[in-house]
């Protein structure tokens, strides 16, 4: 009887990190072993998903770290093999490394923000809407120059979380609502309570998320536009962070299509 559990412990143990796609063949009767070897197969199976994620995920900060030095680098080089430079073009090199240096900056904290939600505890009453409306004056700016509308309406609900957090998550929503929004468009947030719930959308008129976009937009370094992300210096961890941010307060956050164009992100949190 021993002898089955025994054979099961050798092959356990001769599992590692490097053979994992390798599952334990279950045996055909349907016993005590049976369910263990089922058990442990799966566990590995989610273990090797796990893995890969964080391959992936390493991959692509990677991938996102070296581009802004590999920019600053060919400047650089091209910039040391001229001679006789004049006042703008020391400026100019400057102002770019300015720029990429930021960029590496603020992927680095968002970097750390993702590893670091765990961390923070979750224990401030939190009026929502002064929240938000914290939240649009501080972007009213950046709406202003493409002529974008903001809007707030709805209730005075509270909700315990960390405002800090929460900020931040919220901020990533309405700022990626006006800089994907099209010239003269609009912005609406709308908060309401349902049941236990609070219920935030915020609503645009922007380019859209293509249907085969909407279940991966939450994933590290996923961009919709790449090309007008990279020109705005955006990493695709914005709604990364968010996502977390709205899990660790109990929360769910759904994408839906804004008729006739546009985006509506629908935020549900437990209410105080």
């Amino acid at each position: 009887m021993l002898k089955p559990v025994k054979e099961l412990s050798e092959k356990i143990e001769n599992v590692t990190a490097h053979n994992l796609s390798q599952k334990i063949e279950t045996p055909n009767i349907q016993d005590e072993i049976y369910g263990l070897t089922k058990s442990f197969n799966t566990m590995i199976e989610k273990l090797e998903q796990s893995f890969e994620s964080q391959k992936q995920f390493s991959a692509n900060a990677a991938h996102e770290l070296r581009t802004p030095l590999a920019v600053l680098q060919v400047k650089l080089d091209v910039f040391e093999k001229e001679e006789n430079h004049n006042i703008e073009e020391f400026t100019e090199l400057i102002s770019d490394m300015k720029k990429h240096t930021s960029r590496l900056s603020n992927l680095v904290i968002s970097l750390l923000e993702l590893t670091n939600l765990e961390e923070i505890p979750m224990e401030n009453n939190i009026e929502v809407y002064s929240l938000i409306e914290e939240i649009l004056w501080d972007l009213d700016s950046i709406a202003e120059k493409n002529n974008i509308s903001l809007s707030l309406t709805g209730d005075t609900a509270k909700i315990i979380g960390d405002d800090t957090l929460l900020y931040r998550g919220f901020y990533n929503l309405i700022e990626n609502a006006i800089k994907y929004n099209n010239h003269n468009g609009k912005v609406d947030v709308d908060i309401e309570t349902k049941n236990n719930d609070v219920i935030i959308k915020i609503s645009d008129t922007g380019i859209g998320i293509p249907t085969d976009m909407k279940e991966r937009i939450f994933e590290p370094f996923v961009r919709v536009d790449k090309s007008r992300s990279r020109e705005m210096g955006g990493a695709g961890l914005g709604l990364a962070i968010t996502s977390e941010i709205i899990k660790k307060h109990g929360g769910s956050i759904e994408i839906s299509d804004n008729m006739p164009k546009g985006t509506i992100f629908t935020v549900k949190i437990l209410r105080l």
